[in-house]
């Protein structure tokens, strides 16, 4: 999906609330919702799958949780990943029904590889993880006080298979690639 595109549905989507973008308080609390998620790594290809996310956002700081899933299919090889993240996010303009916002964290890159064996059909199953760190922004527009569309951009950088076992001060860090979320969210 063009990345114009999804920010023209955000906008659209606040159309709504956006004639009485004067009288709007912020929404503070707890957020649940589904999304989609379009990786892009720095080796090229551009996968889609989905996830979920819950966030717990004050008048500007906020924290988010996601974990998304994406399974992929070769012949006897099944691959499945599933990154959890926690962000700490900053709306830039939090009087706004449609407002900007910072995030960052860390997360954890989780891959788990199975293979079956066509003869016995037994399998064998062996999961890695490895530490990653993102930082980017994004918007989320609210289309009434209990629902919001948001739309977001990460940089990620994960850790060097080399420096697995390392403590944090001696990480060295990959340049992955970028994320881009659409999600749609149910506020309490």
């Amino acid at each position: 999906m063009n990345k114009l595109k999804l920010a023209a549905v955000i906008l659209f989507a606040a159309g709504p609330v956006l004639a009485n973008a004067g009288t709007w308080e912020p929404v503070t609390g707890m957020s649940v919702g589904v999304r989609a998620v379009d990786m892009q790594p720095k080796a090229g290809g551009d996968t889609w799958y989905g996830g979920v996310q819950v966030r717990l956002q004050g008048q500007v700081l906020g924290l988010e949780g996601s974990i998304d899933s994406l399974h992929k299919r070769s012949g006897i090889i099944d691959v499945r990943d599933w990154p959890v993240m926690a962000s700490l996010t900053a709306r830039v303009l939090p009087g706004s029904p449609v407002t900007p916002f910072l995030l960052g964290g860390v997360a954890w890159y989780n891959t788990t590889l199975e293979v079956t064996n066509p003869l016995t059909g037994g399998h064998t199953s062996d999961t890695k993880s490895r530490l990653g760190l993102h930082a980017g922004f994004g918007v989320q527009a609210f289309v009434t006080r209990s629902f919001s569309i948001d739309g977001t951009w990460r940089h990620i950088w994960v850790e060097k298979i080399a420096s697995h076992n390392v403590g944090i001060q001696n990480k060295e860090w990959d340049s992955s690639g970028n994320m881009f979320t659409l999600g749609l969210n149910l506020h309490f």
